[in-house]
């Protein structure tokens, strides 16, 4: 009778075990099915910061130009100086904000050593649906943004430079001229307002390099 428990017992352990190791292999299964179906995709993660206290469209404008026209032609190591790129917009080297989107698109335009396929296109008052953002940023292109406060009347540039899709989470990955900083955040609260009270206004981004 001793024998014929213990037998039993081995065998009954030996169903659990074979379940538990079921349950982890399709824990294991489901886990990477998931990861299968994640993208995620960064252009660059960080840039040098503005130089001065109004130079966020300077500072997005210099690491977009830059990234963009080397990322297309191996044109120099040496990004256009900030300074360079508010005289070339402003006139001179003044601690001014960028008038609008079309401002800077000169200002990318400049950045991007005024080369003849450098084609930044200015668009005011839009945002761009997720998908839109994927395209461009599977196509080596980093989008500046404009995020307007409707408080204080302030705006803020920043630099889109990737994003993360997941069945669960569609984020923004941008660069801040403030630190020179990557951050996340979800697209729909980057799209209604990246701090409270801010609105995405409008956008520069890169036609084909052609």
């Amino acid at each position: 009778m001793q024998r014929f428990r213990f037998s039993t017992n081995l065998k009954s352990k030996s169903k659990a075990k074979k379940f538990m190791f079921l349950i982890v292999v399709s824990i294991i299964i489901f886990n990477l099915l998931i990861y299968v179906g994640a993208v995620r995709k960064v252009l660059f993660s960080n840039m040098i910061s503005q130089e001065r206290g109004h130079w966020c469209w300077a500072s997005a404008a210099q690491q977009s130009g830059y990234w963009w026209a080397n990322y297309n032609e191996p044109l120099s190591s040496r990004p256009v100086s900030q300074s360079e790129i508010v005289r070339h917009v402003k006139g001179s080297v003044v601690n001014l904000p960028a008038n609008n989107a079309y401002e800077v698109a000169k200002a990318a335009k400049c950045a991007a050593y005024n080369h003849s396929k450098a084609k930044p296109v200015a668009t005011e008052s839009y945002n761009f649906n997720f998908n839109t953002i994927k395209g461009f940023v599977d196509q080596g292109k980093p989008i500046i943004c404009n995020q307007y406060s409707i408080l204080n009347g302030t705006g803020h540039s920043l630099l889109i430079s990737g994003y993360e899709d997941t069945s669960s989470v569609k984020n923004v990955i941008y660069v801040d001229p403030t630190d020179g900083k990557r951050y996340e955040i979800s697209y729909d609260k980057f799209v209604s307002g990246w701090q409270y009270g801010y609105l995405w206004v409008w956008a520069v981004y890169w036609q084909h390099w052609n």
